[in-house]
């Protein structure tokens, strides 16, 4: 009981010891957050190509001596580096390239050479450039536009002015903010506007930019604003090649059936048989007295006798019955003798 009570008591001790020391001596904290804020340029700035500014910052926390400051614009993959290391002082002076291509929607980055995370950028702003040689235009993919993994597309461009033989092009994932462009290819003639992509089947599905570049002079480019690839085949492109075969398919049936009208139209007419008895309604067999029942009544069975000896007969082969020898229809049946 005494050894317990005896811890209890220091503990108690130590604990006001604790407190009483807590009120002179300061205890660390643990440090602020680390950030790097961009002051200038500011929305509404208009710097113009060849000329010279201040870029401005300030920072909190524990940023380290050194940043590295890059030019970019809005959500482009590939900032332009305009000082590798420079002092965490504040300010540094820039001079903008007198090659550089117009734009609305530039900014600057300054980040932390200790610490990439701690970055910042600055509100958008204008540069007007003089003297750029050249422009280029990227045409498609537009914006909106959605592709489809496993399927060929064309990235086609147009140009102005005087620009290189040859560009790079390149997609990265949009918006990118730590990534980085991936070459598709890194080198294609300018004049032909257009380059065949073959999407790969692992790319991921998601949000990109296509960007395309002079390869003599990287300040000359354009990008596509961005679009969508999926995973899987484009339902367009199915549903074009069975219509595809649905008309091939009609063409065929439409073939047959008309060979087979033109084979019926050349075909010779069907022979008649001459040797079919003519229609009742055609033909009516002759009448000779000697054979009428008026005739039977009119002669005597002696008189008949000496008339059928008058001529000779012969027997119908159709019915087997005499008829005159020189008759052509068989006046019982009226079929051809």
């Amino acid at each position: 009981m005494k050894a317990g009570k005896t811890v209890t008591a220091l503990a108690v001790s130590w604990l006001v010891i604790a407190g009483v020391l807590s009120m002179f001596v300061a205890i660390p904290q643990r440090a602020a957050a680390q950030t790097i804020t961009v002051t200038n340029p500011s929305s509404g700035s208009v710097w113009y190509a060849s000329s010279t500014y201040t870029i401005t910052w300030t920072w909190s926390g524990g940023v380290g001596a050194n940043v590295k400051i890059e030019y970019d614009y809005w959500y482009y993959s590939t900032p332009v580096v305009i000082v590798d290391s420079t002092s965490n002082d504040g300010s540094y002076t820039w001079t903008v390239p007198s090659i550089i291509d117009s734009r609305t929607n530039y900014l600057i980055r300054i980040t932390d050479l200790s610490d990439s995370l701690v970055y910042d950028d600055s509100s958008l702003f204008e540069i007007v450039g003089s003297g750029s040689s050249g422009s280029i235009f990227v045409t498609a993919p537009s914006i909106l536009t959605t592709w489809y993994t496993g399927s060929t597309y064309d990235i086609t461009w147009y140009i102005t002015g005087s620009v290189g033989l040859n560009v790079r092009i390149e997609y990265s994932e949009f918006p990118c903010v730590l990534c980085s462009p991936v070459t598709i290819t890194s080198s294609t003639p300018t004049a032909t506007g257009r380059y065949s992509w073959a999407i790969p089947t692992s790319l991921a599905a998601g949000s990109y930019t296509i960007k395309v570049t002079d390869t003599s002079n990287a300040n000359i480019n354009d990008d596509n604003g961005y679009f969508t690839i999926k995973a899987g085949s484009n339902p367009m492109l199915i549903i074009a090649i069975v219509a595809i075969i649905a008309i091939v398919l009609i063409i065929i049936v439409v073939a047959v059936v008309m060979m087979a009208r033109k084979k019926k139209a050349m075909a010779p007419p069907p022979q008649a048989n001459i040797y079919a008895a003519p229609p009742a309604a055609q033909y009516a067999p002759p009448q000779y007295p000697q054979y009428s029942p008026q005739y039977q009544t009119q002669y005597p069975p002696q008189q008949q006798a000496a008339q059928a000896q008058a001529g000779a007969t012969k027997m119908c082969i159709n019915c087997g019955k005499q008829i005159p020898a020189d008759f052509t229809f068989c006046i019982h049946c009226g079929g051809r003798t």
